[in-house]
């Protein structure tokens, strides 16, 4: 937050616009780009991508609570040595979707 200029009453303020009195029920919260900030509470369910265009996403690694190792043996079971072949790889609670690239096959 403090990378962005971003405070905690700035935090509050659009958790308030989103209908959220509770920051407690927060259970993941990011700042976009565009300065939207996007909210799940705890009864709420979402996905990150692991991997975008072959290249691991590590802060969203680390976010949904997996590791690189994890990711590294989840793709080598299904056959997948080469990140350059991947698109896209999605987490939800340790479930993950794979995406090949359709220029590698």
């Amino acid at each position: 937050m403090k990378k962005n200029s971003y405070n905690l009453d700035d935090l509050y303020t659009q958790l308030r616009n989103k209908d959220i009195t509770d920051i407690s029920k927060v259970q993941f919260a990011m700042l976009e780009p565009s300065g939207d900030l996007t909210v799940f509470d705890d009864q709420s369910t979402f996905s990150l991508p692991l991997i975008l265009d072959g290249v691991i996403q590590k802060e969203q690694v680390q976010i949904m609570g997996v590791n690189e190792k994890w990711l590294d043996q989840q793709l080598k079971s299904r056959g997948y040595t080469d990140l350059a072949s991947i698109f896209f790889v999605v987490t939800r609670t340790g479930a993950y979707t794979l995406k090949k690239n359709r220029d590698n096959g």
